[in-house]
């Protein structure tokens, strides 16, 4: 798959969070205990790693006309960023 097991479930919970704070009304502190995160600084410091803001930041620029993100769904677009965030590709 190109990733290890923990990078690509690591990986599955960022993207959660991602659609997590911009579909709901949930504090960060809330979005990182949903996604099974059990400290908010490392939480936020590998958000900003993988999607280039801080989760505040990231719900914060979300342009209000643009659809939220939804759920991958596939292995494949998982697997993709994750060898994309190694790389350094965003």
């Amino acid at each position: 798959m190109g990733c290890s097991v923990i990078s690509f479930y690591q990986l599955l919970r960022l993207q959660f969070a991602r659609v997590l704070l911009t579909n709901t009304g949930m504090s960060v502190r809330e979005v990182s205990v949903a996604c099974g995160f059990s400290s908010l600084s490392y939480f936020s410091k590998l958000f900003g790693l993988h999607f280039g803001k801080r989760p505040r930041e990231y719900r914060e620029a979300w342009p209000e006309l643009e659809p939220a993100p939804i759920w991958p769904g596939t292995t494949i677009s998982l697997i993709e960023a994750a060898k994309q965030s190694r790389t350094g590709r965003a």
